[in-house]
């Protein structure tokens, strides 16, 4: 409870940095005194929402970086950083201390608490390298270079390597015999938006014969932690951890963060010719001097190394201003900035919106609108797959005849109306292949499929392929812009994209934004287009209801 008080008023006094390093370090103490009681007084589940707060609070502060010129980190990120850091590193030590215990012990269940909040945040660190790499300095907190989280996060890897039980198997894909192993805390942080992109870890181990309990779970969590450790952070730019071999000694793993923060100290000597060493050594020479005079009249430490603090700021700037002068002068007329207009035409719905949400794309195809749907072979097979299922079989009937076009949609409503459904569909429903070619006729639903891609993978190739099937040479156009953006001014290239992707799949819509296709689900889009169903819904009963949950 303490700590998290102690939280709050660091997050508090965040507002007034000349006592933020206090409170910080008043509450990483007795963070630690936390877990070095016996048994663990906090539960693994706490240790998650904290390691949450440090993630949400990183990454509230790591927004500042996408709209910076330099992509130099801010002194609230870099504090926010060093606090995150130094809690992961309590837990590194703590748990380093207790995993050699017997396995029957409390102290090694104390450490089976620990991994899983160890585990979400290496999951964080893996897919945000370019946020906290190279490391922050964290000197300013009183961390000696031998108790840094870095240390201890070697000590853990060579621990963990010693423990990995090489007899359980674990297999990447579903085999039979075998059974799905997944991880408590992916699954208490799925959706949570700084682990978004991170796939749920997930396994599977023989059935027979059985392990013991949660042993398949700490063995896939081990070896998750190891491939972070052993092979990311050591293949990592600038590394973290290398791999030591002593004459007397195994290899083992130590930190690398020390050298390259000595190294990065020591940029201002690193000049490119006479005129640059010159100017680095006349900017670096006053602060110096300074800084000897304070010292020589006896002025206290916390001045002292505010005052070192400023030099090496002040030298990392000026090299960081150096570096972004010298990568315009290199780039000059040829950078290009992109600009992507989305003008929402075509709309390519997944199988989950034919299901859920099929009266609003009726209610998209409406004469008062000019959306079209294009709707991917690969769903219609999927649709024509579910009509034999006996819970969403009359969704999927119902989905089909609305796009052959031969009935209401499962309505019972007259023929006047069926007429009026049948003309709506043929004007603003088309069928696609995964090339991106709009058919002329429905008669033919399937295609071959190039192995080994998912049906998800189809759909999302549908929607890319007929992007660029509609595309033109009017759609781009390269405009010259002025001021002061280089010597010869930045060309700016506006491209114009009319497809739009809807799913609910949350993992499909991450692949299209990556490859730079706009992407929604559905009762999202129709909110933003304004576009309401009842009006449509009327002429055309559906014994689908609209559903307007979201079945990620």
């Amino acid at each position: 409870m303490r700590v998290n008080v102690h939280r709050s008023i660091v997050c508090v006094r965040a507002r007034r940095m000349e006592t933020f390093e206090e409170s910080a370090t008043q509450m990483l103490g007795q963070f630690r005194a936390l877990l070095h009681r016996q048994p663990l007084p906090t539960p693994a589940a706490r240790l998650l929402q904290l390691t949450a707060l440090n993630m949400f609070a990183v990454e509230t502060n790591a927004a500042y970086l996408k709209g910076s010129e330099t992509g130099e980190r801010t002194a609230w990120l870099d504090c926010a950083l060093a606090v995150s850091l130094l809690m992961f590193g309590a837990l590194l030590e703590r748990c380093c201390a207790l995993l050699p215990e017997p396995p029957h012990s409390q102290q090694h269940t104390d450490a089976l608490s620990l991994l899983p909040a160890i585990k979400v945040w290496s999951d964080w660190m893996l897919c945000h390298s370019s946020v906290w790499n190279p490391p922050p300095c964290l000197d300013n907190f009183g961390t000696e270079n031998e108790n840094d989280p870095w240390s201890w996060l070697a000590k853990l890897m060579n621990i963990l390597e010693s423990m990995d039980d090489k007899s359980i198997e674990l297999e990447s894909e579903a085999k039979d015999g075998h059974v799905c192993v997944r991880l408590a805390e992916d699954a208490s942080l799925a959706g949570f938006t700084p682990l978004m992109y991170m796939e749920p870890a997930a396994a599977w181990a023989r059935a027979e014969p059985p392990l013991p309990h949660h042993a398949a779970e700490h063995a896939l969590r081990t070896r998750k932690l190891l491939f972070f450790g052993t092979e990311y952070l050591v293949g990592v730019e600038p590394p973290v951890l290398k791999l030591e071999y002593p004459t007397d000694a195994q290899p083992r793993y130590v930190s690398a963060v020390q050298q390259t923060q000595i190294n990065y100290t020591q940029l201002q000597h690193l000049t490119e010719d006479s005129e640059d060493e010159d100017s680095t050594s006349g900017a670096t020479s006053g602060p110096a001097s300074h800084s000897e005079g304070v010292d020589v009249e006896g002025a206290d430490e916390v001045t002292r190394r505010l005052l070192r603090r400023k030099e090496q700021l002040e030298t990392r700037k000026a090299t960081l201003e150096k570096r972004r002068q010298r990568m315009q002068e290199m780039l000059g007329s040829g950078s290009v900035c992109v600009e992507l207009e989305v003008r929402p035409r075509w709309l390519v719905p997944d199988t989950n919106c034919f299901i859920d949400h099929l009266p609003l794309l009726r209610a998209l195809v409406a004469p008062a609108h000019t959306y079209q749907i294009a709707v991917p072979l690969v769903v219609m097979t999927e649709l024509e797959g579910l009509c034999r299922c006996s819970r969403l079989g009359e969704a999927a009937r119902n989905a089909l005849a609305w796009v052959s076009g031969s009935g209401s949609g499962g309505g019972s409503g007259g023929g006047g109306g069926s007429g009026t459904g049948s003309m709506e569909r043929s004007r603003g429903v088309r069928l696609v292949t995964t090339r991106g070619s709009v058919l002329t006729s429905r008669t033919f639903t399937a295609e071959d499929h190039r192995p080994g891609h998912s049906n998800d993978d189809r759909v999302l190739d549908t929607a890319i392929n007929l992007q660029a099937n509609i595309s033109n040479e009017q759609d781009t156009k390269e405009e010259k812009a002025g001021g002061a953006g280089g010597a010869g001014g930045a060309a700016r290239a506006r491209r114009v994209c009319e497809v739009v992707l809807l799913t609910d799949d949350r993992n499909l819509r991450v692949k299209a934004l990556a490859a730079e296709l706009p992407a929604r689900d559905l009762p999202s889009f129709v909110q933003w287009a304004g576009v309401t169903s009842d009006a449509h819904a009327k002429p055309e009963s559906s014994s689908v209801g609209n559903s307007s949950g979201d079945s990620k």
